[in-house]
């Protein structure tokens, strides 16, 4: 294999760093290494580095070819189905497996991380280096033709052409021409329609997936919703009238080239066709190449420069705006180029020809790979070392292998000697015989059916499997309990805290509501995680890792004030401002009881903003699984994610608020743009603002740089980059110049810790020096020069300090103090329990000021704000604990990292420290109130719509005047909007049950007081916004389209108005009665004080033992007679409900004014014990057989 240019000319190799065989961390060239020392000639940016063949005894042409993602070798498929693995940068040959003769040559060569999958017309494999087989899928039909490998759920989309390798084409025709196939399961999981048959395919950064006929049509398919989005031009367009030749994407943008001509000539036409896919199929340019493109590539960084090469050997650098950037010539001896493609860097390319050569080509410093990993040869094995086994030994004998694997360490059983074993799993299912000889035993081919004999129609749902979680549990792989997965996590850290490692701080580790099995979320003792007076957040739900953003936000204290006293608007159903001033309602009346924000999270999830930024997180459903489309949009990085939503947040409430947090939280900035190359342009300046201040670290950010340069560098910048200048020179290379012209009342900066190389400016023994709780910022309004003071503490910093500049804003001088950081935990405890499923959390250190606090929060520890009296506070969701500097400095070893910022004017905290806290406002006027009441239901909008039931409620009129202690009875129903987490434990008959997540569907509310007791006041059919995964018919009483307004007979109406008017009632002192309202009010995320709330489980409960359920207590104090005997057989009424938990008030009020109430509990106690907790398994006499109480 020799070079088939000269090596003359440019002698700059490239250096990567690899490690060598001898156990030496050394350098060595790309070229160097292809040339045993010595160096070819680059070119301006590309040169050829080695030639050769896949096979150098055989002609056998490359008709696919790809870079391995993580070992420096190449994967090459041929026309007689070989696949090859050559080393790079030699092309030496290191393994070759035929995939399938009978299936033809090998169409696409995919890298799949540490694996590759193979697909030909017949076949598809899937193989590790070496050539080991991991999973293979045979087709009958053999009429595949491509694939796209989606990597977050790890499926393939493999699509049909409709002939066979042969050109023969199938018969019948299929309309199927596309499926998915998952490799981790090796089986095709599900099968789609599209409109023709599929020759080319390649992924869009949508999801979605663009798709080339064999007849020239380009269609865009998006698997999620299995057909071709839109119709005619919209999805679909007709681009070459005789078929494509390569078809490529970027992102949105989608490159072709085919076949043009007459009908018996077609020609490959000279043009690249660049559409873009985001507003249907839209043509954006035609770039010429004369040679005739047939192969394509996206280079991987470059996004909008695609490689075009011609079957000569001819290839240039296109970008899809039409320009040409650089043209080469490749020589394949003699014959055609098939294939080619980029690395992941896109430093090198690789070309394979029709005639089996192989040919890599490089740019200045060209990497193969990030790794430098080299595929390992297989070692000699000595088979006399193995002990003889046939069908006769004993099992027994297996024992005397020596070591034995785990099949989730060792994914295949390559990796396993012969002289070792290892683990196959779960042991098989034995079914007993009674079972399979039941007459409901049905065999379907080699599968036998068997009807679960627990099923009883007149059972609770999901009596039937519980009963067989035994026998079905056998054959789940079982997951630790939350126990021993604490218990594993404690025992690791004490190792390594015996081995001098820092270990992180019980206060900054995830904490998570452990509920006993058969417990109720209210027996959960939050009061252990938290001893002060402020209120904590819940982290069960999908999103919540906002919590620390918004208690940061919240003591933010003009964000607060204004947050409380804003009025929301009840049409407004997913205002971002109106559900933070819900929370921060919700935190300023707590009184240090557990707070969920679970509205603002709904409101969140509709905002489309929030799915294109990657903010959203993916719903946990039954056996662990998740919705696929917001998790596969979902940014993985958690530090990126945090400080987006931060912008978001901020940028949103500064939208519905009419400017004010613009006020609070903008950085006013002027850019001055100069022109490099036409420097007698008059430079251009603009002035911007934002939210956040990204810092930018020197190129050697060490313990030497402190914060005050790089705060100083951050808001003073300087780049020069290639922009739009105006009409007259357009794009030219620019400086873009940024100073301060107004500096916020609160300044946010994001570390920008994104490059884990980037926390060592944070760690050592300086690192208070690097936390800057004092910060002087000064400007210069005319120059904009910027100069930045930091000292630990606000008194040291007045001393640094010139002495014209005080608390003030004098001469653009500004005193700032840290009041917040919020900041990123990564626990190597529990990662290393948890896998690839850790990604860490994050945690909140905030500096309280004492007039948030009822009770005095005691003497600061390690005072930084001088007489302002702050105290730091650590906030873990709803762990609560007081903190000291040094927890809030210390990295620990990189496992807490600082992500966001807070720095607060220190003239502002004077001010508001000498205000008392603003009162949260009414939420509604009573104008308001009742217009809200008597408004008709959302179906009334509609031109066509279904007839309405009457009316179940009389609204509260203009003369029911609404005051303080009038009684209310209660009750809510709620729908489930994704499945429960499951999971086996290590007990065969024990399922852990994370709950489903829950909205609200109906809400009722009964008069209890006044003229008018017993009437229904409101009853309202929430509207869902989005798909309801159970109604829950059993427990709620609602049926499927009860909730649709498109559908519903009944009062529909938002969940913003319902919460409003119960808020409104809440603010006027109402008192409320209910069964179990403590649940509703929670899952309604209204924070009630506990005198207006009579909850009917309390009052009939003798202090210990069980609850008694509404059904009980209604059938043995009221009777059948008060409420019917149909009460709560077959499913709920949340009228019903309330009008009986209403009714159960009043007879307890009579049985406590008469004395008998303790009596009475005890006959009711008895009465269970002896006759049951059901009342439907009474007996009719035995039911009328109970005393009468009066």
């Amino acid at each position: 294999k020799t070079l088939k240019q000269p090596c003359v000319g440019d002698p700059r190799p490239h250096f990567s760093s690899r490690y060598r065989r001898d156990g030496s961390f050394g350098r060595q060239s790309v070229c160097e290494r292809a040339t045993g020392g010595r160096q070819p000639w680059m070119g301006l940016r590309f040169g050829q580095l080695t030639a050769g063949c896949v096979n150098g005894y055989a002609y056998d042409g490359v008709s696919s070819i790809a870079f391995d993602a993580v070992e420096e070798c190449i994967w090459a498929g041929s026309l007689t189905g070989t696949l090859y693995q050559q080393l790079t940068p030699t092309l030496d040959c290191h393994a070759a497996l035929n995939t399938n003769q009978s299936s033809g040559p090998v169409l696409r060569v995919q890298t799949l991380g540490q694996s590759v999958a193979a697909l030909s017309a017949g076949q598809m494999g899937v193989y590790m280096s070496g050539g080991a087989c991991r999973g293979c899928y045979l087709d009958r039909q053999m009429d595949m033709s491509d694939m796209v490998y989606r990597h977050w759920n790890h499926q393939v989309l493999v699509g049909r052409s409709g002939v066979d390798y042969s050109g023969e084409a199938i018969d019948p025709p299929r309309s199927r021409h596309v499926f998915m196939y998952d490799v981790v399961r090796s089986s095709v999981i599900s099968e789609f329609e599209t409109a023709h048959p599929v020759a080319l395919m390649a992924p869009l950064s949508s999801g979605q997936v663009v798709m080339a006929s064999p007849t020239g049509d380009l269609m865009v398919f998006d698997p999620r919703q299995g057909d071709i989005t839109g119709n005619g031009s919209v999805g679909q367009a007709k681009v070459f009238s005789h078929g494509f030749a390569a078809l490529e994407s970027s992102g949105n943008l989608i490159a072709t080239s085919g076949y043009g001509g007459l009908a018996h000539r077609p020609a490959l036409e000279p043009f690249v066709k660049v559409f873009d896919s985001r507003m249907g199929i839209k043509a954006l340019a035609a770039i010429p190449f004369s040679n005739g493109p047939s192969l394509l590539r996206f280079h991987p960084t470059l996004r909008s420069t695609v490689l075009a090469c011609s079957s000569g050997g001819m290839f240039s650098m296109v970008d899809t705006s039409g320009t040409t950037l650089e043209s080469y010539f490749v020589d394949m001896g003699g014959d055609s180029v098939s294939a080619c493609d980029f690395n992941m860097n896109g430093d090198c390319i690789v070309f394979g020809g029709a005639n089996g050569s192989v040919s890599l080509w490089g740019s200045e410093n060209a990497a193969v790979t990030a790794t430098g990993l080299v595929p390992e040869h297989a070692a000699p094995f000595d088979r006399s070392m193995v002990p003889y086994m046939d069908d006769t030994t004993s099992f027994s004998a297996a024992m005397n292998y020596a070591v034995h694997h785990r099949m989730e360490e060792q994914a295949t059983a390559s990796h396993v000697r012969p002289d070792e074993v290892m683990s196959v799993g779960l042991p098989p299912r034995v079914v007993d015989e009674a079972l399979l000889a039941s007459q409901s035993s049905k065999q379907v081919e080699f599968v036998t059916h068997i009807a679960n004999p627990k099923y009883d129609e007149n059972n609770t749902p999901g009596m039937a499997a519980a009963g067989v979680a035994a026998v079905r549990n056998k054959r789940v792989r079982h997951r630790r309990s939350g126990k021993e997965m604490a218990a594993a996590i404690d025992e690791r850290a004490r190792r390594r805290k015996m081995m001098g490692e820092v270990v992180l701080p019980n206060q900054f580790r995830r904490v998570s509501i452990k509920q006993q099995k058969g417990s109720r979320f209210e027996e959960f003792d939050f009061g252990s995680f938290n001893a002060t007076s402020f209120s904590g957040l819940e982290n069960g739900l999908a999103n919540c890792y906002m919590n620390p953003l918004i208690q940061v936000l919240y003591f933010c204290r003009p964000l607060r004030d204004f947050a409380v006293g804003y009025a929301p608007d009840p049409e407004d159903e997913f205002s971002l401002l109106g559900e933070v001033s819900f929370v921060f309602q919700m935190l300023a009346t707590a009184d240090g009881e557990v707070c969920q924000a679970s509205n603002l999270l709904r409101a969140l999830r509709q905002t489309p903003e929030a799915v294109a930024l990657g903010l959203l997180e993916g719903v946990k459903g039954e056996r662990g699984a998740v919705d696929i489309a917001v998790e596969a949009q979902k940014d993985k990085n958690l530090v990126r994610r945090i400080e987006r939503l931060c912008r978001l947040l901020l940028t949103r409430m500064d939208k519905e608020g009419g400017g004010t947090v613009a006020d609070i939280f903008c950085l006013h900035q002027r850019q001055r743009t100069t022109c490099l190359t036409h420097t007698e342009l008059p430079p251009k300046e603009l002035d911007i603002s934002t939210f956040q201040v990204e810092l930018k670290y020197p190129k050697e950010a060490g313990p030497a740089v402190d914060f005050a340069r790089v705060l100083g560098g951050s808001l003073e910048t300087s780049n020069e980059i290639k922009a739009w200048f105006d009409q007259t020179v357009k794009y030219q290379p620019v400086r873009q110049q940024r100073c301060p012209t107004k500096l916020p009342q609160v300044l946010v900066t994001y570390t920008g810790l994104e490059d884990p190389s980037l926390i060592r400016f944070w760690e050592g023994a300086n690192a208070s020096s690097k936390f800057p709780y004092a910060v002087s910022i000064q400007y210069d309004k005319e120059t904009g020069a910027t100069h930045v003071v930091t000292a630990p503490d606000l008194v040291q910093l007045k001393g640094l300090c010139d002495d014209d500049i005080d608390d003030n804003d004098v001469d653009g001088g500004n005193l700032y103090l840290l009041t917040g950081v919020i900041c990123y935990i990564y626990d190597k405890d529990e990662a290393e329990e948890m896998g690839r499923s850790y990604e860490g959390h994050l945690i909140a250190h905030i500096n309280v000021p004492g007039n948030y606090s009822p009770t005095p929060l005691g003497a600061p520890a390690g005072n930084t704000s001088g007489d302002l009296g702050l105290r730091w506070i650590t906030f873990n969701d709803f762990s609560i604990t007081p903190c000291q500097l040094g927890d809030i400095q210390s990295t620990f070893d990189g496992q807490k990292q600082p992500v966001l910022l807070f720095f607060t004017k220190v003239d502002l905290l004077r001010q508001t420290m000498a205000k008392a806290l603003q009162e949260p406002a009414d939420v509604l006027s009573p104008d308001a109130f009742q217009s809200l009441c008597s408004a008709p239901p959302i179906q009334s909008s509609f031109p066509k719509r279904v007839d309405l039931a009457p009316r179940t409620f009389k609204p509260f009129s203009k003369g029911e005047l609404i005051q303080k202690g009038d009684l209310f009875a209660l009750d809510a129903e709620f729908v489930a909007y994704s499945a429960p987490e499951k999971m086996v434990m290590s007990e065969l008959d024990d399922w852990s049950r994370a709950s489903m997540r829950l909205g609200l569907g109906r809400v009722s509310l009964v008069r209890g007081s006044g003229p008018m007791a017993g009437v229904v006041a409101i009853d309202d059919y929430i509207q869902s916004v989005e798909p309801v995964y159970d109604h829950l018919t059993r427990y709620s009483g609602l049926l499927p389209g009860d909730l649709d307004v498109q559908t519903s007979r009944h009062h529909l109406t938002t969940l913003r108005k319902a919460y409003l008017k119960l808020r409104y009632l809440v603010d006027q002192g109402c008192i409320f009665v209910g069964h179990g309202l403590k649940k509703d009010f929670r899952m309604l995320n209204i924070v009630v004080p506990k005198d207006q709330i009579i909850d009917t489980m309390d009052l009939f409960w003798p202090g210990r033992g069980r609850r008694l359920s509404l059904k009980f207590l209604v059938a043995f104090f009221l009777g059948s007679s008060a409420l019917g005997s149909g009460f709560q057989v077959d499913s709920h009424d949340s009228i019903e409900d309330a009008t009986a938990a209403l009714k159960l008030y009043k007879l307890y009020e009579k049985l406590t004014l008469a004395g008998k109430m303790e009596e009475a509990l005890s006959r009711a106690i008895d009465w269970g014990l002896a006759a049951g907790w059901d009342p439907a398994a009474w007996h009719p006499a035995e039911s009328s057989q109970h005393v009468p109480l009066f």
